[in-house]
């Protein structure tokens, strides 16, 4: 799959929490129930909320401004510690809501991310995110930063996560004493194209170019 949105993180405030996420996961859970609020962007667990993630979470990939995802605090297991305007992702709930959501990868923080002195969304910094999840795992997150001719690989890696035959996603959000607007616009999302095949053929002493396209989830 691919995963491709704007979005604009702004607040007129130096001091803009938490983030938004967008949450893969099973569509057999009825009515799934949120995660942590704060730093655990409605989807990891939180001790300060019955210590609960996201009913039926898969993956989660963080949005966040005030660096609490990447944080193993407040119940949320692994992380490098606070990373303010970044990217991650963690994993999938454990046996129960109240343990797994893991921190598997990160990024540094990044530049722009956010756009506290702006009061309204026109004057905020927007980025494209593409994010794709092709059959083989191997997950990337790009992002454009709005004016940039083209897009910046952030993070590429190999996921081990299982995945149930049919999922959901769903973008959850939080945050803690402080407030931010965290607004998304352009959702699309397609499947993976594989790649187009080439192979030449030897027919009656004429050779044809053989072209072959398939789609796959």
């Amino acid at each position: 799959m691919v995963f491709t949105f704007d979005f604009v993180v702004w607040g007129g405030s130096s001091s803009l929490a938490d983030g938004f996420t967008l949450a893969i996961f099973d569509a057999n859970v009825d009515a799934p129930a949120a995660g942590g609020y704060g730093g655990s962007l409605g989807y990891a667990q939180h001790s300060g909320q019955s210590g609960t993630g996201l009913d039926g979470g898969i993956v989660g990939f963080g949005f966040d401004t005030f660096g609490n995802f990447s944080n193993p605090t407040e119940g949320r297991i692994d992380g490098p510690g606070e990373t303010k305007n970044a990217i991650a992702i963690r994993g999938s709930m454990g046996d129960t809501r109240y343990d797994g959501y893991k921190y598997l990868t990160g990024t540094e923080s990044l530049e722009s991310f956010s756009t506290g002195s702006a009061a309204d969304r026109s004057d905020a910094t927007a980025h494209s995110v593409r994010i794709t999840i092709p059959t083989d795992k191997q997950v990337t997150i790009e992002w454009m930063t709005e004016g940039d001719e083209g897009y910046t690989t952030l993070i590429d890696y190999a996921c081990t996560l299982d995945c149930p035959t049919n999922v959901m996603f769903g973008f959850t959000g939080g945050t803690g004493g402080y407030s931010s607007n965290q607004e998304i616009r352009n959702l699309s999302v397609v499947s993976v194209p594989e790649p187009v095949c080439m192979m030449l053929i030897l027919f009656a002493g004429v050779i044809g170019l053989w072209v072959r396209r398939r789609f796959m989830i």
